[in-house]
């Protein structure tokens, strides 16, 4: 993505940054692999990403830098997700907005140059802007110009989580020479391509190298750190495949129904249906009464498959102990399971559509 700059919109960090930050005693990415914490679940919540171009160092809140009005819109705005990126290795380039809705079958992917910023919401924003009302719904909000090309985000932001660092940087670095630039020549990359970005924090630190990829909202991470596993993760989804292992959710959903998801398309897996990341489509959830023995709390969900059946999920949320720290140098904490049981399927049948 080439945009103009629009970094005057952008405050100056409060304090000088590391970045990275220090190594810890213990690096939460490998308490979380020692303890076999499982992925599931545990992609941020947003139905849309706002991300500005920012280089240079972060500080460990890196969004303090956003414009202070934008700060606030978005106080009222829980489901933008805001963050800062710049390019892979610090390279040089303009600055810019990117913005992206996740719904599915109503993703958007944009730009904002420096000539719509001033109607841009990085740029100007008030809780009542119908840019960032039609966001806060994941509603395109018909700033910039289209983008056909995904993105994909990758944590590295050192100052708030070593491990993000760490892990995070090789990744995005492998996943920009897999899917950036094309490469002419006989033996070239050309199955797919996208913008690769270095981002702010995403959470779960402690499954770096972690990335979302947008428009879609899929999370990835927890795959260890060989920066080739979350690249063939990333890959496969968006060349449309099934990706299990490393899916931490789509960050359209609540946890609950993120859980849902994930176990029906296990369920699908099993019986050999492809489940690209909109062929499963949370339809709601309601909470149930405790189910003996649980005392996490429960959900019953609607789980659509494009091929026209409706999957039923009871989910189950538990804790459990010991735990580890969430990040680096964090106290610790319990871990979150989920437990979901997806009815069976009806009479065999065709899955049609696929």
């Amino acid at each position: 993505m080439s945009v103009p700059d629009v970094g005057p919109a952008l405050e100056p960090a409060s304090e000088p940054a590391p970045d990275p930050a220090p190594e810890p005693a213990l690096r939460c990415s490998v308490a979380a692999r020692d303890l076999g914490e499982p992925v599931d679940a545990t992609a941020p919540r947003a139905v849309s990403w706002l991300a500005v171009v920012a280089q240079g160092s972060w500080a460990a809140d890196a969004t303090s830098r956003l414009p202070a009005p934008l700060r606030e819109a978005l106080a009222g705005a829980p489901l933008v997700r805001p963050l800062l990126v710049r390019p892979v290795g610090r390279q040089e380039s303009g600055t810019g907005v990117l913005l992206a809705g996740t719904l599915p079958g109503r993703t958007w992917l944009r730009e904002v140059d420096a000539a719509g910023a001033a109607d841009a919401p990085a740029a100007r924003a008030a809780p009542g802007s119908p840019a960032l009302a039609a966001m806060a719904s994941g509603q395109d909000p018909g700033l910039g110009r289209r983008s056909a090309r995904p993105a994909v985000l990758v944590c590295t932001n050192g100052a708030r989580d070593a491990c993000c660092a760490r892990e995070g940087r090789p990744a995005a670095a492998l996943l920009q020479e897999r899917l950036g630039p094309r490469r002419r020549g006989l033996f070239s990359r050309a199955a797919v391509g996208a913008d690769v970005w270095e981002a702010t924090h995403l959470g779960g630190h402690r499954f770096a190298p972690t990335a979302v990829v947008l428009p879609s909202g899929a999370v990835l991470g927890g795959l260890g750190p060989d920066p080739a596993r979350l690249a063939d993760a990333v890959e496969g989804t968006l060349l449309g495949r099934t990706v299990l292992e490393g899916y931490r959710g789509r960050s359209t959903w609540p946890v609950h129904e993120q859980a849902a998801e994930t176990a029906v398309r296990r369920h699908l897996a099993v019986v050999g249906v492809n489940a690209g990341q909109d062929d499963v489509v949370v339809d709601g959830s309601t909470p149930v009464d405790a189910v003996s023995g649980r005392a996490g709390g429960s959900w019953r969900v609607l789980v659509r498959h494009s091929g026209g059946r409706t999957f039923r999920v009871l989910v189950h949320r538990s804790v459990m102990e010991p735990g580890r720290p969430a990040s680096c140098g964090a106290a610790v904490t319990p871990v979150v399971l989920w437990d979901s049981e997806v009815d069976p399927d009806p009479a065999p049948g065709v899955y049609v559509g696929l």
